[in-house]
């Protein structure tokens, strides 16, 4: 079994943790970039057709500057048919369709995934049940491009004004509601956090919009709800230091960084950071330690040679997130900081060039670490020239090139002693220099890779999603390890890598709606060049991979109603490797191949429908659950002829089998430690509440987890396969409650469910109360360089002889690095940490 991801929609996440800008793609003169293209036509629930909406495209365009990962297609109205064209670049590896209608009565289209063919498309709009409109902090229009997020999807404001919404049963049981602004206003605007949920008034049901912290909201005359962004709470000017703006020269932008200082004076943590361009008239930013602190501002030039850091601006927080640019001054909710700009010497500059022989400049972003130390540098904004002010030391200085540079990305060493620098590439190459102004040039790819046919190139153009492994023989035995296999795109379906001298078993995996699956093929590179699969390089440089054609197919329907499907659902599919053949292949002097020790991923379309190639053998497949249900799994055999059958599923005529998630059979909830007393979540706590199966040899491994939190005090699982379960709990800031296990569930092979292994077996066990247990370990997390307690880290305790349950804990900047653990009698674990933006730290 794996651990199942009870997973936000891929969308979702994609748009959350994306930002938008409208993108003009200008074409060379007297040529036609080729494009995709899409004919989309939107209906109403009746099937009349919907004048008047708008249809744009978001896509990653991978031949950009890297600057921008997300863009957006020209918008088009429908005419009276409802009809609208739209086009995106051909060199995009994923397009999301975008449809918002005019008015309220018709619901806002989600963000979903689309197919990178040229085709038609059929929108039917929902008729909406909510009203929203969406506004800056201070009731003004937002820039387009931000949207909202639900439980399940996300969703994109093409237009300003009110819209409507459709939310169904699980939307409003209690979910969360997210806006959040376009790229182009996050100089001034940040997230905000909503839920919504029904209620119940006079025998009267409706929607009602809350605030995160559960204040309800009114609706205006009209029925639309409003939700804002929240403004950032710093904001601030550079000044020279006789109080003038400090105006930044042309192509020159400034990195923002806040640093929380130690007691003692130095620079303890980095807490916060955010972009000032040229032409900015300030700088902003959402800033939330949690804890009283001294903070220096520090500004970094980006695409300068000569401009090196500047600092000294200092101010102060305290417990309740308020600030003050004195001690003793007072604090306030929001506070504007002129920031003082000294810029100082740089220690050396450096300028980024392509491997060609004209050397053209490279667009990049780069960091640099001294392992234990604290000198950490990076960007995130790419540019073609920087420069650094470091203490004498050795440090890791990693060149990350933008996609459209069709560049590798590059590792150097820097070496400071005093007013000596050098500067080495990882093949020992020394970069020449001028003053102490460097030339990083890239190392020439010599590898290139595509489809064997059209279509397979086509396939691979959604991802190439590499991965690669090498054949190992030492004293643990024959094994296959995972190695690295760095790439980077350089057309829509090639892509180009630079690999050391070995043997390399690598697969592609294509996206799930192509008719293509995973395959594995065998790279060797030696003095005298490459192979792939024993065939040397062609004629043209390019190997062409022959893809394995999908075997296995399949549709994602509701569990609730057969009739519907799951739109861009999600499954896992896991090797299962069955006793006897691991013991022919180990007899054999050979290690499970990475064909079996690999999990991966696919999905469906809009339609529900997908399609994998999977090898000869046991599989577990996962559908993985949402809101509204859970992740079920299924068996999939494949024979030698590579035929699939699931246990239980019985093919369609066209050899499509239809999957479904699980609904929930355990449900429950936490409790005091004594046991009668629901958990109370205040808005900074939560839990997550995962299940264990213990196999007859009593190992044990979790499954899938459930959170639980302000809003949702309740967790559900789904138990299928007979055998022994238990709940595992783990609190986060939850009084000093630490991680708890449950009593045994068992499941019989009629799968009915019981605390008791021998009676008492039901369809399902619900309002299961789990008490939590106080923890018996206390435990910090300290810096080895000066003792100073971590708060940005991430820890795990690990059993090693097989009793006790793994154990998390981790705190984001500003919170308390105290943590208190709860051992079984008898245990044995190791206990691992891994820092947080601090690539000095090693785990």
């Amino acid at each position: 079994m794996m651990m199942a991801k009870e997973r936000i929609s891929k969308v979702l996440l994609a748009v959350l943790m994306g930002t938008l800008l409208q993108t003009v793609f200008p074409t060379p003169s007297g040529s036609v970039a080729p494009v995709i293209t899409k004919t989309v036509t939107v209906k109403d629930s009746s099937n009349n057709p919907v004048q008047g909406a708008i249809v744009q495209l978001i896509f990653n365009d991978v031949s950009g500057t890297g600057q921008r990962w997300q863009q957006f297609s020209e918008s088009v109205t429908t005419n009276s048919s409802g009809v609208a064209v739209v086009t995106a670049p051909d060199s995009v590896e994923w397009i999301q369709l975008v449809v918002q209608p005019t008015g309220t009565a018709l619901a806002i289209y989600a963000n979903y995934q689309i197919s990178l063919d040229d085709e038609e498309i059929d929108v039917k709009l929902q008729n909406s049940n909510f009203k929203l409109n969406i506004l800056r902090s201070d009731g003004s229009n937002p820039v387009l491009g931000g949207g909202f997020g639900l439980n399940k999807i996300g969703y994109t404001i093409i237009r300003p004004g009110p819209f409507g919404v459709y939310l169904d049963a699980e939307d409003v049981a209690g979910g969360y509601l997210w806006v959040y602004p376009d790229q182009g206003e996050l100089t001034s605007q940040t997230y905000n956090s909503y839920q919504i949920k029904n209620v119940t008034t006079g025998g009267s049901t409706s929607i009602n919009l809350f605030s995160e912290t559960g204040t309800a909201l009114t609706a205006d005359g009209s029925g639309v709800f409003t939700a804002r962004y929240l403004k950032s709470n710093l904001s601030g000017t550079l000044i020279n230091p006789d109080g003038t703006p400090y105006i930044l020269p042309e192509g020159v932008s400034a990195n923002i960084r806040l640093w929380v200082l130690h007691p003692a004076g130095y620079r303890w943590y980095e807490a916060a950071s955010n972009i000032m361009r040229n032409g900015d008239d300030n700088w902003n930013m959402d800033f939330q330690p949690g804890e009283a602190a001294k903070v220096e501002i520090s500004v970094e030039f980006i695409n300068s040679l000569t401009l090196g850091q500047s600092g000294g601006t200092t101010f102060f927080v305290n417990a309740s997130n308020k600030f003050s640019l004195s001690e003793t001054g007072t604090f306030s909710s929001t506070l504007s900081i002129p920031v003082k700009v000294v810029p100082t010497v740089p220690t050396f500059g450096f300028i980024v060039k392509d491997s060609t022989t004209a050397q053209n400049l490279v667009a990049a972003n780069y960091s640099l670490y001294s392992e234990n130390s604290k000198v950490n540098f990076y960007t995130n904004l790419a540019a073609t020239k920087g420069n650094l002010t470091l203490p004498n030391g050795t440090y890791s200085f990693d060149i990350s090139p933008a996609q459209g540079s069709k560049q590798m990305w590059a590792q150097y060493t820097v070496v400071v002693n005093g007013s000596n620098v050098t500067i080495t590439d990882s093949d020992g190459r020394q970069a020449t220099s001028s003053g102490k102004v460097f030339d990083l040039i890239l190392k020439p790819l010599d590898l290139k890779l595509t489809g064997a046919t059209s279509a397979m190139s086509k396939a691979l153009r959604s991802g190439f999603n590499i991965n690669a492994w090498t054949y190992v023989s030492d004293g643990d035995g024959n094994y296959w390890e995972g190695t690295e296999f760095p790439y980077v795109r350089l057309e829509s379906a090639t892509v180009g890598a630079i690999l050391q001298n070995g043997t390399y078993k690598v697969s592609t995996t294509p996206n799930s709606t192509t008719g293509y699956g995973r395959t594995f093929f065998t790279i060797v590179k030696s003095a005298s060049g490459y192979t792939l699969n024993g065939a040397a390089v062609p004629s043209d440089g390019v190997f062409k991979i022959a893809l394995n054609a999908s075997n296995f197919k399949y549709k994602l329907v509701d569990p609730a109603d057969s009739s519907k499907v799951i739109k861009n659902g999600w499954v896992d599919f896991c090797p299962q490797i069955d006793a006897e053949t691991a013991a022919k292949m180990k007899a054999n002097g050979q290690s499970v191949g990475p064909e079996y020790q690999q999990c991966f991923s696919g999905g469906g379309d809009l339609t529900g429908q997908g399609s994998v190639y999977l090898e000869t053998g046991t599989w577990l497949v996962y559908v993985n659950g949402d809101e509204s249900a859970l992740t079920k799994t299924y068996t999939a055999r494949v024979n030698a002829s590579h035929e699939v059958t699931i246990d239980s599923v019985t093919a369609n005529g066209s050899g499509v089998f239809s999957l479904t998630q699980a609904l929930p059979n355990f449900t429950g909830s936490l409790y005091e430690s004594d046991g009668t007393t629901q958990i109370n979540y205040a808005e900074t706590q939560n839990a997550t509440v995962s299940l264990e199966f213990i196999d007859a040899n009593g190992y044990a491994e979790e499954i899938t987890g459930s959170g639980v939190n302000f809003w949702n005090k309740n967790f559900s699982f789904n138990l299928e396969q007979q055998g022994k379960y238990r709940l595992i709990a783990r609190p986060n800031n939850i009084k000093d409650y630490s991680t708890t296990t449950s009593q045994y569930i068992y499941v019989n092979g009629s799968g009915q469910l019981s605390l008791d292994s021998t009676t008492g077996f039901a369809s399902s066990i619900s309002n299961f109360k789990l008490a939590l247990k106080p923890g018996n370990f206390p435990v910090m997390v300290v810096n080895p360089v000066d003792q100073s307690l971590l708060t940005d880290f991430w820890a795990y305790a690990y059993p090693q002889k097989g009793k006790g349950s793994p154990q998390y804990f981790g705190f984001k900047m500003g919170r308390s690095s105290l943590a208190n653990l709860n051992f079984e009698a008898g245990s044995d674990y190791v206990i691992y940490m891994r820092p947080f933006n601090n690539p000095s730290l090693s785990e």
